[in-house]
């Protein structure tokens, strides 16, 4: 407001902020976007939604952050990406869906990045395939403990992931 000598008010209208946006004309002031919108310029008459692959838990913001690696998010609107579930992986930020492990593959845990992270099952080992060839999982033979992500020591280390796991004797079990 701007006061003049002659007792009269006049209204200074400003653009809304980014990150604020106002529908009214010559509203007092401009709203906060909610969570899951944006206002990424000024004088905004409203809030955009979040893209997929992008989410917002904060008020206000001037553009959605992208979801990490191993994480998703396939909706508009979102506060907050997704995890990839066991058995899936996103290799890049922006996703809106997860790659599935090829068969016979999982994960240990959730939000994994990289296809290498996807392992053999619990109960089972990376072995070769009965040509010597293809990598498979094997059922895990008496008496060993193949624990998720194990692998056939006889592979070679190239095909091994970062945290791979040999199968071990029971207790009670000796090898000669």
């Amino acid at each position: 407001r701007d006061s003049s000598s002659k007792g009269q008010v006049m209204h200074v209208c400003r653009s809304c902020p980014v990150g604020r946006a106002s529908r009214a004309e010559a509203a007092a002031e401009c709203d906060l976007c909610p969570l899951g919108r944006f206002a990424n310029a000024t004088g905004r008459t409203e809030c955009l939604a979040c893209p997929p692959g992008r989410a917002e838990a904060e008020l206000g913001k001037e553009e959605c952050t992208t979801c990490a690696a191993g994480s998703y998010m396939p909706y508009e609107n979102a506060t907050e990406c997704l995890h990839c579930s066991t058995g899936e992986f996103s290799p890049s930020r922006g996703q809106t869906a997860c790659q599935i492990c090829p068969p016979g593959l999982s994960t240990r845990g959730e939000g994994k990045v990289r296809r290498e992270e996807c392992v053999c099952p619990q109960d089972t080992y990376l072995s070769r395939d009965t040509n010597g060839s293809v990598q498979v999982c094997s059922p895990c033979p008496e008496p060993l403990v193949c624990e998720i992500g194990s692998v056939d020591p006889l592979l070679p280390p190239a095909l091994w992931t970062d945290r791979a796991i040999v199968p071990r004797l029971l207790p009670g079990f000796w090898a000669s």
